[in-house]
């Protein structure tokens, strides 16, 4: 067996390193929520707040990850997004069923 130099004993060290730690940051992934939420008009920190403790409420043990956006075509109201589950309580959403129950 040839020895390493000391550079290429740091680089197999952090090789191991990360070998090791991959499994808990995957299972760190699966705890995590990525959740989207847009707005017709810029929400306050205290309205974001209210609708992250009612979303870590609905997805207990789940770290939830909150990212905001504007879209004013909503024309009120917001959206949430997540990988499995999407909740629309815009104005165009409500409009959008409305339309469709009068044309069915």
């Amino acid at each position: 067996m040839v020895p390493l130099a000391d550079g290429e004993q740091r680089v197999a060290h952090r090789e191991r390193q990360l070998v090791r730690e991959r499994p808990a940051d995957q299972a760190q992934g699966q705890q995590a929520l990525e959740v989207n939420i847009t707005s017709a008009f810029p929400l306050e920190a205290d309205e974001i707040q209210l609708l992250e403790s009612k979303l870590k409420t609905r997805y207990a043990g789940k770290t939830i990850r909150v990212e905001t956006a504007v879209d004013q075509s909503l024309i009120g109201g917001f959206e949430i997004r997540s990988s499995d589950t999407v909740i629309d309580a815009t104005v165009r959403g409500r409009l959008s069923k409305i339309a469709e129950s009068l044309t069915a």
